[in-house]
């Protein structure tokens, strides 16, 4: 094959990596644009599981924009165009639920994403953190110690702190949240980010803690700009945590 009859494809492949690399870096409305660019190229080659990949990590970014309903409507869309990767589409749901506040729909979804073997880590957090919001404490903790021993070692900081938070054990809470948020921005796990700054923001405001809460909101601010770091955040400089 000459060089230029592969240049659609190296086009394709070059498009499709900078969704990737986009959201990775917290950048999610230029990823959701190169989706689009890329759908339309894969459409011309006809690529239609390039093209499945594509709708899904459209939808990621829709979520990460905020727009939840839109991207459950586009998930529940591809629940029915593909069996192959159901139990990722369930994760997605289930993930949009939580962050939308529905509760009750994340713990259904979640479940279903269990149901089917989907293979993430993530999902440990899920159920738990939804029956906090929903005020259903005991739930929540049995929820916890029984699942906790085999959770990923590096979610069991949050599940921990969840568990804190419930029991007013003020100095774990901090200890373990801190730790988690702190691991969340050494591995750029973005979209975690803003679920976990409102989590702290939540307890500064209750406990009345002026100076820290102050410093979260700096960081979310930062967030929202994009210009948020492990070595910018606020909550670790001059911190005694």
């Amino acid at each position: 094959l000459s060089l230029s009859s592969n240049i659609p494809d190296i086009a394709a492949l070059c498009t499709f990596e900078l969704i990737s690399i986009y959201a990775e870096t917290n950048r999610s409305a230029l990823a959701y644009t190169y989706c689009e660019k890329s759908r339309s190229i894969f459409n011309r080659l006809q690529n239609y599981t390039t093209m499945f990949f594509i709708d899904f990590f459209q939808c990621n970014c829709l979520t990460n924009l905020g727009l939840y309903k839109n991207s459950i409507q586009k998930l529940t869309e591809l629940l029915t165009t593909s069996n192959k990767y159901i139990s990722t589409i369930y994760h997605s749901l289930a993930w949009c639920y939580l962050l939308n506040c529905q509760y009750s729909e994340c713990i259904k979804y979640t479940n279903l994403a269990i149901e089917n073997k989907d293979p993430s880590c993530a999902l440990c957090y899920f159920i738990p953190y939804s029956y906090y919001k929903q005020n259903e404490y005991l739930k929540c903790l049995d929820y916890i110690e029984s699942r906790l021993e085999y959770a990923d070692d590096f979610y069991k900081p949050f599940l921990q702190a969840i568990s804190a938070r419930i029991q007013k054990q003020n100095v774990d809470f901090e200890k373990n949240i801190i730790l988690y948020y702190q691991s969340l921005l050494q591995n750029n796990v973005y979209e975690d980010i803003p679920l976990i700054q409102n989590f702290i923001l939540d307890y500064y405001t209750e406990t009345n803690n002026k100076d820290m809460m102050i410093k979260i909101l700096i960081d979310i601010k930062s967030f929202n700009d994009k210009d948020l770091t492990l070595k910018s955040s606020t909550l670790f400089i001059d911190s005694s945590i």
